[in-house]
């Protein structure tokens, strides 16, 4: 079962022409892969969900640890500028609320200091 030769670079045998099927099977299954991946919204979509599910745990766990350093930091500058009195009243209140209190404490020390600001710079005038 042998074709007649011919000049154009075709098979020209049996075995040639399986070959050649054989390749055109393969890259057409590859193909196919392709354009089914390319029509697989709902994966697509997931997949997009996913990555922005990580960008927004990872931006929040990033802004978290900013607004700890920022409170961390207001909190020294209150302790700073806070008369003793003060303080202590605070501290005291922190102490009967609890342990939620501290952030309260910390809330209204840090008002304090802008009220005393506040006074200082009108005064000034």
């Amino acid at each position: 079962m042998t074709s007649k030769p011919q000049n154009n670079g075709k098979a020209t045998t049996t075995e040639e022409l399986r070959e050649q099927a054989d390749a055109t099977r393969e890259e057409l299954a590859g193909t196919v892969a392709e354009l089914s991946a390319k029509a697989d919204v709902k994966g697509q979509a997931k997949e997009k969900a996913a990555r922005a599910a990580t960008k927004v745990k990872e931006t929040g766990a990033q802004a978290g640890d900013q607004v700890r350093q920022v409170a961390s930091q207001v909190s020294r500058v209150a302790q700073d500028v806070t008369p003793e009195p003060v303080a202590e009243t605070v501290g005291r209140a922190a102490r009967l609320v609890g342990g939620r209190g501290r952030l309260a404490a910390v809330g209204a020390v840090a008002a304090l200091v802008v009220v005393v600001a506040v006074c200082r710079g009108r005064s000034r005038r």
